[in-house]
């Protein structure tokens, strides 16, 4: 029995074969990760914002 699904059908793996990400490939995703991160921190700021707004009681840290 699996303990992992298998999500694609592999064939066997030729030596040869290049697997590796290029670094292009690997700019781009680190690209998308910092635009994703940026993104999240802002929504984040954003939120506390609007709680720091709506609750007259509430005080910055």
């Amino acid at each position: 029995m699996a303990t992992q699904l298998d999500l694609l059908h592999s064939r066997p793996v030729d030596d040869g074969d290049d697997w590796r990400i290029d670094d292009e490939t690997r700019a781009i995703g680190r690209r998308g990760l910092a635009k994703a991160r940026a993104a999240l921190a802002e929504s984040r700021a954003r939120l506390d914002a609007d709680l720091d707004r709506s609750s007259p009681g509430r005080h910055a840290a």
